[in-house]
């Protein structure tokens, strides 16, 4: 289930599903809580995300080591990044960072990547809409990662937002698939009632 997720498959549902009705039948099969915060919001809500998440944890620092390069961890995740990937960077909402800009944008977007997801702040937001490269955030902010948070644990492999499958984003808010899904919807024959998410979208 961890395996490959066909590229075919990804762009069927970028140029055919969106966030409400994937919210809906995720909701008709049990799983109630795969939408992100309103606040996360799109920097342009004409572009459309969907891709594999590629995860990285943020812990909050009130001082910089001089022995230790804090931007390792992150630059080596972006660098790593591979076509349809989406960089999810889980900040635990400290809004004290931006962690992503026109940097890391370029180079997500020369790698191929479809775009980045981030509970922190974004900066060089003009740069970034003018790319037209999508990228949520919960906010934009100047502040740079140094002295206020770095990457501690970068997924090696492509995962969910919270799992280990795939994540789909759309331009109207954002719904995570998981394979725990794709392997209930295997096994029933009928879905459960439809109900409307807690979370909107």
């Amino acid at each position: 289930m961890t395996a490959n997720i066909d590229d075919k498959l990804i762009d069927q549902a970028r140029s055919k599903l969106y966030t409400a009705v994937l919210s809906d039948t995720l909701d008709a099969f049990g799983f109630h809580e795969q939408a992100t915060h309103p606040s996360i919001r799109p920097l342009d809500d004409t572009l459309v995300l969907c891709g594999r998440a590629r995860t990285g944890l943020y812990m909050e620092i009130h001082h910089d080591d001089p022995a230790v390069n804090i931007y390792e961890k992150e630059i080596d995740l972006v660098d790593d990044l591979k076509p349809g990937d989406v960089a999810v960077f889980a900040c635990s909402g400290n809004l004290r960072i931006a962690p992503w800009g026109e940097l890391s944008s370029t180079a997500a977007h020369t790698c191929g990547a479809s775009g980045c997801v981030t509970d922190g702040l974004v900066r060089d937001v003009r740069s970034i809409r003018a790319m037209g490269f999508p990228v949520y955030s919960d906010g934009i902010g100047p502040f740079d990662t140094r002295h206020r948070g770095m990457m501690m644990k970068p997924m090696s492999r492509r995962a969910s937002v919270g799992s280990r499958s795939k994540a789909a984003i759309w331009s109207s808010g954002m719904s995570t698939v998981w394979s725990s899904f794709q392997k209930k919807s295997q096994q029933t024959s009928s879905p459960r009632p439809w109900k409307r998410s807690r979370l909107k979208t």
